[in-house]
């Protein structure tokens, strides 16, 4: 009976191969938690950039002095996609509202001026879908509205889901008082 208890004791209080057992058990936890902070972290960085190039496009946008084409607004795309350094499909929806006065001389309303889209994104129209980022502006002011999204698919499938990241930027022109659109 005595040498079954030692080697019982004997067995419990030997350490010999401990490390290996946890380096086994925490490797995979390890590494999911690796895998897990680089793919949060490929996120942010997309929205980061996605974000960045919607200013470099709003800033490009408010200082054109010459009407905007297609031709020029699938450039605009085209650029936005490299900023963003992505293969996915990138969407862009620029929109001019105005505030103006009703005919009756003190009331105030959002007019829809144009709003043109790339790769067959819906176009806005009416003032009423674009109010809620409009800041307050002044009577016969004019803003840009660019409207970007980005899909996004993660590298690994940890945590994050694909998905669509959008920005939405207003600007004023800045060297002329309208932003023209030209069929």
């Amino acid at each position: 009976m005595k040498s079954i208890r030692n080697s019982i004791r004997f067995f419990v209080e030997d350490v010999k191969g401990s490390m290996s057992v946890e380096a086994a058990l925490a490797f995979p936890m390890l590494v999911w938690v690796f895998s897990a902070m680089f793919v949060y972290w490929d996120a942010f960085k997309m929205q980061n950039n996605n974000l960045k190039a919607t200013y470099t496009i709003a800033d490009l946008l408010s200082r054109e002095t010459v009407p905007i084409t297609q031709t020029y607004l699938n450039g605009v795309d085209r650029l936005f996609t490299y900023l963003t350094v992505t293969n996915q499909n990138a969407k862009i929806r620029v929109s001019v509202v105005s505030k103006k006065l009703k005919a009756d001389g003190t009331t105030t309303f959002l007019n829809l001026e144009w709003s043109h889209s790339t790769d067959g994104l819906d176009v806005a129209t009416k003032a009423a879908d674009l109010e809620p980022v409009i800041p307050v502006m002044a009577v016969g002011d004019q803003l840009i509205v660019i409207e970007t999204f980005m899909v996004y698919e993660p590298v690994l499938s940890i945590g994050i889901p694909a998905d669509i990241y959008g920005n939405v930027v207003v600007v004023r022109p800045r060297f002329v008082p309208q932003v023209l659109w030209q069929s």
